[in-house]
């Protein structure tokens, strides 16, 4: 057929230099997936820490990927800020 009639050959590809880079916000991402639990205060996340009241505030996934003379470089990273509630009584009188 067509495929074995085909002939190896050498070509020349010439891609201009770029670079890409992209931040998400994975909370929203997330959230719209049902997975809402870890946002708010009655997260459970005792395994990680004795903390009570701890939670996700916010979660951003960044990528990059840049081509140019050298080669092609990529990385990506994703981050979870984690914040917790303290608060004292309002009842209390001050010390």
């Amino acid at each position: 057929g067509i495929i074995r009639s085909l002939e190896k050959d050498d070509v020349d590809l010439f891609v201009p230099k770029f670079r890409i880079e992209t931040t998400v916000d994975g909370k929203a991402a997330l959230q719209n997936l049902g997975l809402s639990r870890i946002f708010d205060r009655s997260a459970d996340f005792s395994d990680m820490s004795p903390s009570l009241d701890l939670f996700i505030s916010s979660i951003s996934h960044k990528c990059l990927i840049a081509v140019d003379e050298e080669g092609t470089t990529a990385a990506a990273k994703t981050k979870f800020a984690f914040q917790t509630l303290c608060a004292h009584d309002m009842d209390d009188e001050p010390p």
